[in-house]
């Protein structure tokens, strides 16, 4: 009820944060991925999970408890519109674009990450 699912509805990042990081610790998650700063096609949801991962990872006695639990945060990068609805043809566009990591999924590793 206070994470409703809805593109424009911009969620508390202090109670998104402790969810998240209570999430963490109680299923010994040790990787998280999300959203960057400017979500998916601007989806407030997704901004405010990054924001609040953000809060917690600068937060200096979380970031030791993130470094404790063995916790990482990936960030992925959004991309433009054409980019985005080009799908498999993006990826030599990609490869040749300087990144800190480049990750092509399978179906399968597309499946078992949902």
């Amino acid at each position: 009820r206070d994470l409703p699912d809805n593109p424009a509805v911009e969620w508390d990042t202090q109670l998104l944060a402790t969810f998240v990081l209570k999430h963490i610790e109680a299923n010994n998650i040790n990787l998280v991925v999300t959203f960057d700063a400017g979500g998916v096609s601007g989806h407030a949801n997704h901004i405010s999970l990054y924001t609040a991962l953000r809060y917690k990872y600068c937060c200096f006695e979380i970031f030791i408890l993130f470094l404790w639990l063995g916790c990482r945060v990936l960030v992925l990068e959004s991309v433009n519109l054409f980019r985005k609805y080009i799908s498999v043809l993006d990826v030599p566009i990609s490869c040749l674009l300087p990144r800190d990591a480049l990750f092509i999924l399978t179906e399968e590793e597309t499946e078992q990450a949902r």
